[in-house]
């Protein structure tokens, strides 16, 4: 209901009462002389019964008279009826004329039909600006206050302080290969909410919620009314049917004549129960009522009536007793106007009807498009807690396939096979991605194999590394990455050839080992370890002496067995032995010391075990320290020396 003054409200109630119209198109004020009359109608619902989930339009119905003589009709031009009345009987220092009341804003929808002077035009209120397709362009599911300012943001709508959308409601799924209109939309909206949506005098969008807690606005007395009937018993709300998309919804006492029935393809049953709790035990008594008409009333306004029920006491046949009506014979009931007409032809009146099917009716209702739609998902609809599964196309996407619960979505279209796991709140991560472009596939997860093999021909099979083959904190090198015909177990790696910087280990043996560096603490070879450079030893060379001939030996590099050319080794008996094979010369440069008991003995030949020896084969030439050597040879029966080059040789002892 508008709000008015009380000057308006007294005026409109009136015996007598004096009324004024003005009409403004397109911004210009008609005469009322130009004005015959006209007809603004208002509904909510099917116009059969309650019902939730509309958005209908109103619209006007206006004659003229000569009005070409002072203005053109356009397609799309606006139209604002008002309305004020005349108060006979002011209180002190009111004004007689009540304020103009705006009776809404309708445009021109067709051309006029012209009757010679007169003029008719029918024009509907800004609902009708949501009577295009929506489409679009993202990804469901989202929240419905999102969609909800898409399209009126679309539409242009101005949305008034009624409109309350849950923020937990979400929409699904939108098939855009059916769009729904702009309107339709924002009707199954305020469906899920318990209302249908209007555009209120004042051009704004509001929601008129089907409210078991209203109250009556108004009352409309047996001095107001015109025509009252009664048109069925008491309609009452005790149960919701909510048809969805592919299922049904219910909530309530399951009586079917006290059910309220709704198509709405964004319902589930959350929204199910919500509208059962707003509109339980909703009454009203189905009436049509013609009335003198109060234009501040609102489609969907709770109003009460009166009307006089009784017969003369002639023919009245009950007993006093058995009377139940007042003995004034008046009646009161309470409804809902769903649907009002008002008319002005230099008087005003208003007809309101608010219509209910009966019990009766509502057990046998012929079948309709909502009726066939119920039976057949009696049949066909998937049940509570069984998981189901929807597939719709969209130009982005292709064909998609999703979970209901949310929680598996596959997207198959000529670029990409996806196959997406969910959260349950529409967020989804990829499992399995194939793109047809790069041939490449992507895969999140483990795989198990229950039998069968992997071959890899005609590819390129993985790297160790790859298949996940090493050891935690291990690595093959990018090159060589290979592994070629070599036996490891857990303890053996049974190989020709290992090449590589770096080698640790207790015992390495081998035929040939090769590299920059090894570590470990024995390193045995069956044969020859050549060093092809240098040996850096650290500590002591310890050489075994168990078997004659062990020693230090200097020949060409690889050489083996006993052709050699010069060495450092011990016989049999452990003595040290310094051989310069083919005829060569032992050179000592500095002093050579004999020690016996602490005692130097300078240079001795022969011996025994307990008295160092140095034993000399063929010449040695040692340097005295004073610029000359002394030179030595050992014959079979003495020993000679001689001083330099020059020198002449002396017997230095026989043997």
């Amino acid at each position: 209901m508008q709000i008015v003054s009380d000057i308006f409200e007294r005026a409109v109630k009136g015996r007598t009462r004096t009324i004024e119209t003005k009409i403004v198109i397109a911004g210009t004020e008609v005469s009322p002389a130009h004005v015959v009359d006209f007809k603004i109608e208002d509904i909510i619902g099917n116009g059969d019964d309650i019902s939730i989930g509309e958005f209908s339009s109103s619209f006007l119905q206006i004659k003229f008279n000569n009005i070409f003589s002072v203005m053109e009709l356009n397609i799309g031009a606006s139209v604002k009826p008002y309305i004020r009345f005349k108060n006979l009987e002011p209180l002190v220092g009111e004004d007689d004329w009540s304020e103009y009341l705006p009776l809404g804003e309708y445009f021109i929808d067709s051309l006029p039909k012209i009757e010679g002077d007169s003029v008719s035009v029918t024009a509907y209120d800004k609902a009708i600006y949501g009577d295009v397709e929506f489409t679009s362009t993202a990804f469901f599911p989202m929240s419905m206050q999102t969609i909800f300012n898409q399209v009126t943001t679309l539409a242009g709508f101005t949305v008034g302080a009624s409109v309350s959308i849950n923020p937990d409601y979400v929409i699904q799924y939108y098939n855009n290969t059916e769009p729904m209109t702009i309107r339709g939309i924002i009707g199954r909206i305020a469906g899920c909410h318990g209302a249908n949506a209007v555009i209120s005098k004042l051009g704004v969008l509001e929601f008129v919620y089907v409210d078991s807690s209203d109250v009556n606005v108004e009352n409309i007395t047996l001095g107001t009314t015109l025509n009252y009937e009664k048109k069925n018993p008491l309609r009452k709300v005790t149960n919701v049917i909510v048809v969805g998309e592919t299922e049904s919804f219910q909530s309530g006492s399951t009586i079917k004549g006290e059910t309220l029935y709704t198509n709405n393809p964004f319902a589930t049953q959350v929204i199910a129960d919500n509208i059962f709790n707003l509109v339980n035990g909703f009454t009203y008594q189905p009436v049509k009522i013609k009335y003198i008409g109060f234009p501040h009333l609102s489609i969907g306004d709770r109003i009460g009536t009166e009307t006089l029920v009784g017969s003369t006491w002639v023919n009245t046949l009950e007993t006093w007793e058995s009377i139940e009506e007042t003995w004034e014979g008046i009646v009161t009931s309470d409804t809902i106007l769903l649907k009002t007409t008002l008319s002005f032809t230099g008087g005003l009146s208003s007809t309101i009807e608010s219509k209910g099917m009966s019990t009766q009716q509502r057990e046998y209702i012929l079948e309709g498009s909502l009726t066939r739609k119920l039976s057949n998902l009696s049949s066909t609809a998937l049940r509570d807690s069984i998981t189901y599964y929807g597939v719709r196309m969209t130009q982005e996407e292709g064909i998609t396939v999703r979970r209901v619960d949310q929680f598996a979505k596959v997207i198959l279209n000529a670029d990409t096979f996806t196959m997406q796991t969910g959260d349950g709140a529409g967020n989804y991560t990829d499992a399995l991605k194939f793109n047809t472009i790069t041939k490449k596939y992507e895969f999140t997860g483990d795989i198990v194999m229950n039998g069968g093999s992997i071959s890899w021909n005609n590819v390129t099979p993985p790297t160790a590394s790859q298949v996940g083959a090493l050891p935690n904190g291990t690595f093959i090198p990018t090159l060589p990455s290979y592994i070629g015909s070599t036996k490891i177990t857990n303890t053996d790696i049974e190989t020709c050839t290992i090449t590589a910087n770096t080698i640790t280990g207790n015992t390495i043996t081998g035929n040939t080992i090769t590299g920059g560096t090894i570590t470990g603490t024995v390193i045995t070879s069956n044969s020859v370890i050549n060093v092809t450079t240098n040996v850096n030893i650290g500590g002591k060379l310890l050489i075994n002496k168990a078997n004659g001939g062990s020693g230090i030996r200097w020949s060409t590099l690889g050489t083996t067995g006993s052709s050699y050319d010069a060495g450092i080794y011990t016989d049999p008996a452990g003595a040290l032995l310094i051989n310069s094979a083919y005829g060569g010369s032992v050179w000592i440069n500095g002093s050579v010391a004999l020690v016996r008991s602490s005692i130097s003995t300078g240079l001795l030949s022969g011996g025994t075990n307990s008295s160092p020896t140095i034993s000399i084969n063929k010449t040695a030439v040692i340097n005295s320290g004073g610029g000359q050597e002394i030179y030595m040879q050992y014959f079979s029966d003495h020993v000679e020396v001689k001083l330099g080059t020059s020198g002449t040789w002396k017997v230095l002892a026989f043997i």
